[in-house]
């Protein structure tokens, strides 16, 4: 699907309340792809354009992330090797680039269940770490 096609399906209301559950979904524990995601299938966005929309909407939290490390980058590069600092950099985005790909084909195919297998575990354990810690 075209991705300029894939959200106009994704009208301003729906976009508000995506916004918004992204905002919750930067709290420990909850994933953020994952609150997006099922946020725009609830409110009636289609599935492929429900993750196409999420992965959007991460860029400018991925961006907003990325400056304010910098401020540690000075001291990260005078105790870590620069090729090593590079080659994290590029496995990063490697893996980051498959788990994408591997996401939005799950999305797409309606196989969302899979992330219950550790999200249901993870809810009960944080759960119970914060009821009892």
């Amino acid at each position: 699907m075209n991705q300029d096609k894939a959200l106009e399906t994704v009208n301003l209301r729906q976009a508000l309340i995506i916004g918004l559950a992204q905002g919750i979904g930067v709290l420990p524990g909850l994933s953020r792809s994952g609150v997006t995601i099922s946020t725009a299938l609830f409110t009636g966005v289609k599935r492929t354009s429900a993750g196409e929309f999420s992965f959007l909407l991460s860029i400018p939290a991925i961006i907003a992330a990325f400056i304010f490390e910098l401020k540690d980058a000075d001291t990260l590069s005078g105790t870590v090797p620069v090729l090593s600092l590079i080659t994290g950099m590029m496995a990063a985005f490697i893996a980051g680039l498959v788990s994408l790909k591997l996401l939005l084909r799950l999305i797409n195919r309606g196989k969302l269940g899979w992330f219950a297998c550790y999200l249901i575990p993870a809810g009960i354990i944080l759960a119970a770490y914060f009821l009892f810690h």
